[in-house]
Formats: structure tokens, sequence, C-alpha cells
């Protein structure tokens, strides 16, 4: 599942236009059937737990804007 995530997430990082899609989604869900739309096999859960990882590692004020309920700008939603 690492190697799904790892290429679902490179591909966002270079794809603008997908990069606007997903930042409009408001459910995991969402990410989850776009990613599946465009052939990877992820579940809105895998996601999450990916995320979770990277909202830690987020920087005290992107912190500040998760916490808010706020979407982050580095893409850890």
């Amino acid at each position: 599942m690492a190697n799904e995530l790892n290429a679902f997430f490179t591909k966002v990082s270079t794809d603008e236009g997908l990069q606007k899609q997903l930042y409009t989604t408001k459910e995991v869900a969402d990410v989850a059937t776009i990613a599946r739309d465009l052939g990877f096999n992820l579940k809105g859960a895998d996601i999450i737990r990916a995320q979770a990882g990277r909202i830690w590692m987020l920087p005290p004020q992107e912190l500040e804007i998760v916490a808010s309920g706020e979407k982050a700008k580095s893409g850890a939603q």
C-alpha cells in the first residue's frame, strides 16, 4: 500500500490540475474516489493514515491552520 500512496502523492505533487481538484474535496472518500479513477488502489483509511503522519511533520504555523479546521497550504490536509 505504501507504494500506491507514494505514487499517488508523487502524481499529486507534479499535477497542478489534480492539486486544485483535490483542494476542493470535502471528504476523504472523495480523494479516494479520485485516486481510484486515476488507477490507484487506495481507500479513504489509507489516505487518512498517510495524512496523519504528514500533519505531524508540519511547521507550527501550518499546524495552527489545520487545528482551526482550514486546509494546510503544504498539501497535508
